[in-house]
């Protein structure tokens, strides 16, 4: 035995560097032959442990570390629960769950940190399922887990959205008087926030003494993942009087929640605080300003941040470019390229993307075929997203042969190029193509959703295809289950006004679910004639576009024009006098 000992730490001392050495120490190598049999097993188990998790945090060869593992092997300590909980972390470190969970099936006698370290490793890749059956079977056969083992096993249920075995931990937890640990209860806002439940992730929140970061980050998340984005801004406002100082997540997704509440207002205040805070050289942070800008069309306020920040990535110069694409500024988007080339910056599938919309702003051709050129070289001839890019670039064009070509040569076509295709053949005036091409879409499994019904029914207005439109309009919701929005029934109201059927057009404006906006009226006034009820009809829209925009009474001239083509001179009349009434009253609230 005390032969095997010594070649045992002959190998140990060959295989490892001189700094691990002194990590372990090896005090206990003087005893190797004056101890007893099960003391030294103890001992060397112990040290063997020590020195697989020092090599663990050491950027060393896993060489190293799989040769330890082969001695463990060899002198059977593989089997020591410390041991093996050493290896067990360790494979789990390299991703390798296979192994792990051979180690832990091999353990005879499993303890809390061995159950512990798998359950934790599980999370880590994802295998949330099985780190709670391993939990609940250390349950019956430990009486007591311990704050580590609940603060392992809670993402599990956050991940899973075990809502029930969730509140059975909370239970126990509070059986075991553990609830007040700051750890414990930023995980349970997690997991009920993961559950959806944020009553009850409110409810932990407010029974907390004291709040760190964590705790604030938890919740404001979580209010925004289930939607209830104003509660996110209130308790943001709270964080920020209680001497916490929100990081980098909370400001990022604080940020991105402007678009959807509307709220320009709140946006320009997250920028000042983080100007005042630092935390605009993060380039995460201006990144999401400028999508935000983007948004808000605000092209001035993006191009002043986009010069003063220190920090840019790919992402930020291809969010710029982006920005520049949907606002129409081409020109801009080409100089902001062109800088990038200069800068050497990684071009991506957004920086694509978003030149190939300058080039159809600005009808391009030779520039967006160099630019498919570039794509091919770069390998993007495949990306299904950069592809459908270059298919609406083509349309765009009226290069529909060319579209159809790159449209054909995709292995695998997703809602997006289908999407392309079909608003392509709309925009060409082949509405016939476009329905076929829809139908082609449904044989082949792939549901529509509204970004296709809107290329398809966009497709039906520009031709005048008005039973096909309504047809497909009629089953959005019931056989496909999308749900008509404002975009839909514009198209509708578009195509009605197309086929001279004008007052039916706004039978359905009033019947939208909707409050209609400018632009639904919009298209209903263009599309008003110089019969009557045309007549009724584009004053109807006019009062309401004024109502919707007080300061511009352009439309009811456009509307006392109407009526003066079709020689109705008093009600031409009596137009002219509501401009005059609409300018007086508003100089009145002037003064």
């Amino acid at each position: 035995m005390s032969l095997l000992r010594k070649a045992i730490f002959f190998k140990l001392r060959s295989n490892c560097s001189t700094k691990l050495l002194k990590v372990a120490s090896f005090p206990a190598t003087r005893m190797f032959f004056s101890s007893t049999t099960s003391r030294m097993d103890s001992i060397y188990s112990s040290k063997i442990s020590q020195i697989i998790r020092a090599i663990n945090g050491e950027a060393s060869d896993d060489a190293i570390k799989y040769g330890i593992h082969c001695i463990a092997i060899k002198s059977a300590l593989n089997v020591e629960a410390s041991v093996a909980t050493s290896l067990i972390s360790f494979y789990l470190h390299l991703n390798d769950l296979e192994s792990a969970r051979s180690l832990f099936d091999l353990i005879p006698t499993k303890d809390f940190i061995s159950c512990t370290a798998m359950i934790t490793g599980l999370c880590k890749c994802g295998e949330f399922m099985e780190a709670i059956n391993i939990f609940r079977s250390m349950q019956s056969c430990f009486d007591s887990p311990n704050l580590v083992s609940f603060l392992s096993v809670l993402p599990a249920c956050a991940n899973t959205g075990s809502l029930q075995y969730g509140k059975q931990i909370h239970g126990s937890i509070i059986r075991r008087e553990r609830h007040m640990e700051a750890r414990l209860q930023n995980s349970l806002i997690d997991m009920y926030a993961k559950c959806c439940k944020m009553n009850a992730a409110s409810l932990v929140f407010d029974a907390m003494e004291t709040k760190d970061d964590i705790s604030w980050k938890n919740l404001i998340i979580g209010c925004i993942q289930n939607g209830e984005l104003r509660k996110a801004i209130g308790y943001f406002s709270r964080m920020r009087t209680s001497q916490v100082e929100p990081g980098e997540i909370i400001v990022r997704n604080l940020i991105a929640i402007c678009p959807q509440l509307n709220c320009f207002k709140f946006g320009i205040e997250l920028h000042c605080y983080c100007i005042k805070n630092g935390l605009l050289t993060l380039v995460s942070i201006g990144t999401a300003i400028l999508k935000m800008y983007a948004y808000f069309k605000e092209i001035e306020m993006a191009q002043v941040l986009f010069s003063d920040l220190q920090h840019k990535d790919h992402i930020t110069w291809s969010t710029m470019m982006s920005v520049c694409s949907h606002t129409k500024q081409a020109i801009l988007a080409l100089k902001i390229f062109k800088d990038m080339v200069i800068e050497n910056v990684q071009v991506n599938e957004i920086t694509l993307v978003s030149l190939l919309q300058a080039c159809s702003l600005l009808r391009a051709l030779e520039l967006g075929r160099c630019t498919h050129g570039h794509l091919t070289k770069l390998g993007y001839n495949c990306n299904v997203f950069v592809i459908s890019s270059l298919i609406n670039f083509y349309c765009k064009l009226g290069i529909l042969g060319k579209a159809e070509i790159l449209f054909s040569s995709l292995q695998e076509k997703d809602l997006v190029c289908w999407s392309s295709m079909i608003h392509g053949y709309g925009i060409n005036g082949h509405g016939e193509k476009a329905i076929r091409s829809f139908s082609t879409m449904l044989d082949q499994g792939l549901m529509p959703n509204k970004i296709v019904f809107i290329s398809l029914l966009s497709a039906c207005s520009r031709c005048g295809l008005l039973d096909e439109g309504w047809k497909w309009f009629n089953s959005m919701e019931e056989k496909f289950g999308v749900t008509p929005c404002l975009a839909h029934y514009a198209c509708i109201v578009d195509l009605l006004g197309h086929k001279g059927k004008v007052e039916r057009a706004l039978e359905v404006v009033r019947t939208m679910p909707f409050e209609p906006d400018a632009s639904i009226w919009i298209a209903l006034l263009s599309w008003c004639g110089t019969s009557d009820g045309d007549l009724k009809v584009a004053e109807i829209a006019a009062e309401k576009l004024v109502r919707i925009d007080q300061n511009d009474t352009s439309w009811y001239i456009t509307v006392s024009n109407m009526y003066s083509m079709a020689n109705q001179w008093e009600d031409a009349k009596r137009n002219r006098y509501l401009i005059e009434e609409k300018s007086l009253r508003k100089q009145l609230d002037v003064a």
